[in-house]
């Protein structure tokens, strides 16, 4: 990334933003090494209910000091698609399977990015609750199938809807964990 222009914006995924990091402290520990022709490192990013490997060589050769991508950034079941997949499983359950197969894909998806990932994220091993915020759109959508959100979950142990937020028992969250332990 050039460093000449104070308006540049460079946009990274997180693995392969990690990735350059351990390539530009690699180039100033490179004097350490026996001067190998190629460096090959692993990115293991671990956060936020996932964990990302990425495997690259760093070609030591060519003055462009080219970052070859030997192996795709992956996670697997024990990453984040796995908990937020039964986040949304355990909030199909709390409306119940009708209103459920009633909400668009796109209300599942927006609940994943704007809901799930800051409650995933709040868990501590302390934690009583996990409080789901940012839920406007899924309550409007539950509006339209004549539906109110605080009605749906108010025979539900262990959650309640309190002044826009819902708050779950951190065991019925910690359990969306289970599979990808």
């Amino acid at each position: 990334c050039p460093h000449n222009s104070k308006h540049e914006v460079v946009i990274e995924l997180e693995p392969e933003g990690a990735a350059l990091a351990c390539r530009d402290k690699l180039m100033h520990a490179w004097q350490d090494f026996s001067k190998p022709d190629i460096l090959r490192y692993m990115v293991v990013d671990c956060g936020g209910g996932t964990v990302d490997i990425a495997l690259h060589d760093l070609d030591m050769t060519t003055k462009a000091l080219m970052v070859k991508e030997v192996h795709q950034p992956t996670g697997g079941a024990w990453g984040g698609r796995v908990v937020d997949s039964a986040i949304v499983s355990f909030f199909k359950r709390l409306v119940g399977d009708r209103v459920a197969r009633s909400l668009p894909k796109c209300i599942w998806m927006n609940l994943v990015f704007k809901s799930i990932e800051q409650a995933k994220q709040s868990i501590r091993d302390d934690s009583e609750y996990v409080f789901f915020d940012g839920l406007l759109e899924f309550c409007l959508a539950l509006m339209r199938c004549g539906e109110c959100l605080d009605e749906l979950v108010k025979e539900k142990t262990g959650v309640k809807f309190i002044r826009g937020r819902l708050r779950v028992e951190v065991k019925h969250i910690k359990q969306c964990f289970q599979e990808s332990l």
